[in-house]
């Protein structure tokens, strides 16, 4: 559906719109309120609860529930409680786990409390699209819709040869500035999922699906981010189905990656690629552990060397997948072979992206040549050796190496990482270049320098 612009006159389509928004930061809203069941080895117990989305101390579902019982005793530590909800929910299915009890009561209701670990109803109807909704995804430039009166560039379209998603920005104005100010949480945007032939489908289709989504999201943001909660649509427009999960989210961060809200096409170039990549059985083990460590190697909270380790061991596996179980190129024997320099070097290679110091590193570079070290992959790896093994040889080499040159090889790291994963994923677009000659802030793009190559 698209409304006309009453300035302009230009047709744009509508936003999609979410079943539940956030408008504050970390606002946490009531989910349901009601009569449930909780059911487990032993326990069987009702009473009146509540469940809500709740952001701190970290996103997720939590449940309150009062229930006929003398002693908490029995509830503490409980897990996997098959929970069971009354009135329009009483088809709903949810498993929950107790985090908190009273250890006795002398009134006729106990408080317990806990997290929700999922909470579905009627996964296996038919329906014609999801609604999905989007936990701290970062703005991007994109098509132009309309919300109301307001439009702006929010839709990301991004299409498999299974499915088509439309990503889109829920207009929130200064929404972004106030989660990052606080490092808060919220429902940033709201996506239509539909068959790229337009057949029904069910939620549990989704599954494999969503996952795929989460890692996605979490590589373009630089952080863990992704969808949380899942609306079957029929034709009709009713929503006959849900899916609530709640998947690792941290506080919004404008970080700075290889992701740039400025590059229109970046989503929508990457994520066929990616989808491939992820459902290739050799690859999606391999891929989904680089971004959980390329993840933990951006977060704030991460020593320098700590994330030039963790880069490393990316890097050895993508290698020893690239070449031994891929390429086949490479026996396992002779990749283990090979020192870590000739492995990063030799991957680098393959993926045409340039092993050369940048004109401004020049800490980096000055280290790497008062070492006699041959190129950028020598003096990564050589750091990397000195940080996991600290002989009296290596820790006297680290004492020559002064933080702004730690810096610049961690910069160069998390650099090689992404080009390598966008590169597996033949992505040929424009991105946020951490090596620019000047400042790099963020927002500097080029070509990736595959070029015409792929």
């Amino acid at each position: 559906m698209s409304t006309t612009d009453p300035l302009t006159g230009n047709k744009y389509p509508e936003a999609c719109v979410p079943y539940l928004d956030t408008t504050i930061p970390n606002e946490s809203r009531t989910l349901y309120t009601g009569e449930m069941q909780l059911s487990a080895d032993g326990i069987d117990e009702s009473g009146e609860e509540e469940i809500e989305l709740s952001w701190l101390p970290r996103p997720c579902l939590r449940f309150r529930c009062r229930v006929n019982s003398r002693s908490g005793i029995e509830w503490i530590g409980a897990r996997g409680l098959q929970v069971s909800l009354a009135g329009e929910h009483s088809h709903d299915s949810s498993t929950a786990d107790v985090t908190s009890a009273a250890a006795f009561s002398t009134d006729e209701l106990l408080p317990i409390g806990g997290i929700v670990e999922s909470w579905t109803r009627g996964p296996e109807l038919q329906i014609e699209s999801v609604v999905a909704h989007f936990v701290n995804l970062r703005q991007f430039r994109g098509e132009v819709i309309q919300h109301d009166r307001a439009t702006y560039v929010g839709r990301a379209s991004l299409e498999t040869s299974e499915w088509i998603i439309e990503i889109d920005e829920i207009y929130k104005p200064d929404f972004f500035k106030r989660l990052k100010s606080q490092q808060a949480f919220g429902i940033t945007h709201a996506a239509k999922i539909r068959r790229k032939d337009g057949s029904a489908f069910c939620l549990d289709d989704l599954e494999e699906f969503i996952t795929c989504l989460n890692f996605f999201c979490s590589f373009t943001n630089g952080d863990w981010c992704g969808p949380i909660w899942f609306v079957g649509v029929d034709t009709s427009g009713n929503q006959v189905s849900h899916v609530w999960r709640v998947p690792r989210v941290d506080g919004y961060r404008d970080n700075h990656n290889w992701f740039s809200p400025v590059v229109e096409k970046s989503l929508p170039g990457l994520f066929p690629g990616f989808v491939d990549l992820w459902n290739d059985e050799v690859w999606q083990e391999s891929l989904r552990n680089t971004i959980f460590w390329y993840v933990t190697a951006m977060s704030a909270g991460m020593s320098i060397e700590n994330s030039i380790v963790l880069c490393h061991i990316a890097f050895e596996t993508l290698g020893w997948t690239y070449f031994v179980e891929y390429k086949k190129s490479i026996s396992s024997q002779g990749f283990e072979k090979l020192q870590a320099a000739d492995k990063l070097r030799l991957l680098l290679s393959q993926l045409d992206i340039p092993v050369a110091f940048p004109s401004r590193f020049s800490a980096l570079s000055g280290y790497a040549s008062a070492e006699n070290h041959e190129d950028v992959a020598t003096t990564l790896s050589r750091l990397r050796n000195a940080y996991v093994h600290p002989s009296p040889k290596n820790r006297g080499k680290l004492n020559k190496v002064g933080i702004q040159a730690q810096y610049e090889a961690r910069t160069m790291c998390l650099h090689y990482l992404e080009l390598i994963v966008l590169r597996l994923c033949q992505y040929n677009g424009d991105y946020s270049c951490r090596i620019t000659d000047a400042e790099w802030r963020g927002g500097e793009v080029r070509p990736v320098p595959w070029g015409a190559k792929s």
